[in-house]
């Protein structure tokens, strides 16, 4: 199943359900009510994210960002998890908020992602920061799961860096406090 939406905004004040082997494209997303998946799937955001007063708890799947111009993560009063985040090249994700990623965090190519303000938890068991060319930048980052085993490219963490007792961290790359 595909869906495209080129323009304007998807709403969803109800429950939307992601189904497995799906592709869903739009410009701009806002979660008003909640936003649950089942399998894995793609959801292509060519905008902004926007977690209004909904919950957004993607648990499996890929929260792909594709767009041209800055794109933009705003969790508002809602609770956003991702699984997998991935800033395609070309695209720059930019955010203020704090959520969650439950898996890997992939940036292609020249992608980059950036937060002024907030905190990333990444909560799985074996997460990826890889950046390949592009660029991460965190202000708060800690790293939260069960035994979880962050490998990771280049990045940066502005304020808080937190590893949880149970955690480990392994740099592959340049790390910048």
């Amino acid at each position: 199943l595909s869906m495209t939406m080129s323009t304007g905004t998807a709403l969803s004040p109800g429950t939307i359900t992601l189904l497995g082997n799906s592709n869903f494209s739009v410009q701009n997303f806002v979660a008003g009510g909640y936003v649950v998946q089942s399998g894995d799937y793609y959801l292509n955001i060519a905008g902004n994210l926007l977690c209004n007063s909904g919950n957004m708890t993607l648990t499996t799947g890929t929260l792909n960002f594709n767009g041209a111009l800055t794109q933009t993560i705003q969790n508002g009063n809602g609770l956003f998890t991702a699984y997998d985040l991935r800033c395609n090249t070309g695209s720059d994700v930019e955010t203020s908020s704090n959520f969650t990623i439950s898996d890997d965090l992939l940036i292609g190519g020249t992608g980059s992602f950036e937060a002024s303000f907030g905190t990333v938890t990444m909560t799985g068991t074996s997460n990826l920061i890889d950046n390949d060319e592009g660029t991460v930048k965190f202000y708060s980052l800690t790293i939260d799961g069960t035994a979880a085993s962050i490998t990771a490219d280049n990045f940066s963490v502005k304020d808080d860096f937190t590893i949880g007792a149970d955690d480990t961290f392994a740099q592959a790359d340049g790390f910048t406090a």
